[in-house]
């Protein structure tokens, strides 16, 4: 219907090929097709062919291996049930894709021009804030840490299963949906999935009486299946197929390896043996709350509409079944059992890990002689907690033991739980609870620094600050609003973001902070030269490294482009010990000595230039790395 002379598509690598926008703009009629970015993927030739594609360009056929795991998954799916097949027939030579690349070079060529950045004239300030967890916010960001390596951060949330290891992770990761993503917004603020928690030791109480509830609900459904257990096993032995049976049922054979301390922590035994004994009389009964909860959970999660809730009655038992029957309904409640015991091991171990982490930052002795060697009167420094069970010894001790993949109470036959190094956690490492942390709302150390920065800027700069996820978003936002700082966000409809922007920069503006998002568009393309100051709340959490540079350079490139009169100054906020420094130095990206709280990193000055110097001789660059 219409044609234009000439389209031009600014930060085009925003537009995703599996957005409606990508086939709009894709389909315009125009004589001329311009393209423009300041990151410009170019690594493959499936990142080539993506930029052709805007010109109307084809270049040639995808290769299943080339790209990303997400982009293999995207193109495997878009493809017919006769295109999948033949990609299994057709087996591509060196010269295939040798002839590929040319192409693309070819293509790059020809149409492909680069200028360069007018920035050299900009004086740069790059600095590196260290921040130091207090004790509280690191028993927090401890616990979920090493509960979630123990999954070796290969999980992701999901909904399909009902299991105490999957429900336990959901809660975890909250609205996030990696174990990363959860790690990241642990070292920036405690508690991103609620609003009511005053600060991090109030948390920490929380955290306590919820895994003490925890462990008390699953001792509660342990007790209410094992008199279950033992009244169907009561009634299979008078039937005719009980009598005939030959050895054990699996429910006796259940309870003998829990007697041989099946599940290998002798606190969980104990209390397996005490519910073995309370059940065991014929005379006990069932909780009767613990089971209508059981059943009410049944009925929700087989259908979303109400049912009555059933009472524990006979048919509970085995009533309404027949021999057969009722001998394979014992067999399933055998393993029923052995889940929820397990389940109670986790729960005991997790509660005495936290436990004993926030003993040791409240300055109690709790180790006067090591288990192992028999040492007495430790010092913090020479103590270690093993997080996969709660134990802890002399430090040689412990890291002897999870050298062989095994706790330090092992050979004492107190807890046979695997160990290894990296569970290992260092008791003078901890810190210790400051009364100051007690009172009052605080917002954890990270933010709480940021805002003292930002406070202690000019008046009359104004500041970007990145952050990558909603909640945390939300968080920041809070923490601004409690120091009194006045902020603006880019968000609703692009008539709204728009005016944002431009009340940004108008000279009368009353805000001074502009919060952007880190991951997407909103951190790209716009001129915010009014702008001097960066802040980096955390790293980016990228798939690849070039999503990692492009998103980082865009932002930065906010604020130190022409135009800007000031000094570009960036800050990286990094919490020591966790995995802020993990991913900034998997991504390359220097950080100094974090011992010192603040650093000038890296330092580009531009002396005044003589009338006669020309190019980029005059600019003096200072590196602190």
């Amino acid at each position: 219907m219409f044609h234009f002379h000439r389209v031009v598509i600014d930060e085009f690598t925003y537009t995703k090929k599996e957005h409606v926008s990508h086939a709009v703009v894709t389909r315009l009629s125009a004589t001329c097709r311009w393209v423009m970015s300041g990151t410009p993927p170019t690594s493959d030739f499936a990142s080539v062919k993506g930029i052709a594609l805007f010109l109307g360009i084809h270049l040639g056929v995808d290769d299943d291996a080339e790209g990303s795991t997400e982009e293999v998954k995207a193109r495997i799916q878009d493809k017919t049930a006769a295109e999948a097949f033949h990609s299994f027939r057709e087996v591509r030579s060196a010269y295939w894709h040798a002839e590929r690349h040319d192409t693309a070079q070819r293509f790059l060529d020809r149409f492909v021009r680069q200028n360069l950045a007018e920035i050299d004239d900009i004086p740069l300030e790059e600095r590196i804030n260290a921040v130091t967890l207090t004790a509280s916010e690191r028993a927090l960001y401890l616990e979920l840490e090493h509960y979630l390596r123990a999954q070796e951060l290969k999980m992701k949330k999901t909904g399909k299963s009902q299991s105490d290891r999957v429900r336990r992770l959901n809660k975890a990761l909250g609205e996030s949906k990696t174990p990363e993503e959860a790690l990241l917004k642990s070292a920036s603020h405690f508690d991103c999935q609620t609003d009511d928690v005053l600060n991090s030791t109030k948390a920490c109480d929380i955290i306590v009486r919820q895994r003490e509830e925890e462990r008390d609900k699953c001792m509660r459904e342990l007790k209410r299946k094992l008199i279950r257990a033992f009244k169907m096993e009561r009634r299979l032995r008078s039937t005719r197929t009980g009598k005939e049976m030959v050895g054990k049922s699996h429910f006796q054979q259940t309870l003998d390896e829990w007697q041989r301390g099946g599940d290998k922590d002798q606190e969980t035994k104990d209390i397996l043996m005490e519910l073995v004994e309370e059940a065991r009389d014929p005379d006990a009964s069932e909780d009767t709350e613990t089971s209508s909860e059981a059943e009410t959970a049944k009925v929700n999660k087989s259908s979303n509409k109400p049912k009555a809730v059933k009472k524990p009655g006979k048919g509970d038992q085995g009533g309404d079944l027949d021999e057969a029957d009722l001998a394979w309904a014992h067999r399933e409640h055998a393993h029923e059992l052995r889940a929820l015991a397990k389940e109670l091991g986790g729960r005991v171990r997790s509660l005495r890990f936290f436990q004993c982490v926030r003993a040791f930052q409240g300055e109690k002795r709790l180790l006067s002689t090591c288990p192992a060697c028999g040492r007495s009167d430790l010092a913090p420094e020479e103590i270690s907690i093993l997080s996969s069970c709660g134990h802890l010894g002399c430090h040689a001790c412990v890291a002897a033991a999870a050298a062989n993949e095994a706790c330090i109470q092992q050979i004492s036959g107190g807890c046979k739980v695997p160990a290894s190094a990296l569970f290992i956690v260092r008791a003078d490492s901890l810190g210790h609870d400051k009364k100051a942390d007690v009172d009052g709302r605080h917002w954890g150390q990270k933010l709480e620094d940021i805002v003292s920065l930002i406070k202690s800027a000019p008046t009359t700069d104004r500041i970007l600050l990145f952050v990558q996820f909603p909640d945390l978003t939300r968080k920041v936002g809070q923490a601004l609003e409690h120091g009194k700082l006045e902020y603006t966000e880019i968000k609703g409809s692009a008539i709204a973001q728009s005016k944002v922007l431009q009340d940004f920069q108008s000279p009368k503006s009353k805000s001074r902070i502009l919060l952007l998002n880190l991951g997407d568009e909103s951190a790209s393309g716009g001129n915010l030269t009014i702008a001097n100051h960066a802040i980096f709340i955390s790293p980016l959490l990228a798939k690849s490294q070039f999503e990692y540079t492009q998103a980082e350079t865009q932002a930065i490139g906010r604020i130190r482009r022409f135009g800007q009169v000031k000094t570009a100054k960036i800050y990286r906020f990094v919490t020591r010990s966790t995995i802020d420094e993990e991913i900034y130095t998997q991504r390359g990206q220097g950080l100094g000595d974090l011992a010192q709280k603040v650093q000038l990193f890296r330092v580009i000055k531009v002396p005044e230039k003589p009338q006669e110097s020309h190019g980029h001789e005059d600019e003096m660059e200072v590196d602190f790395a």
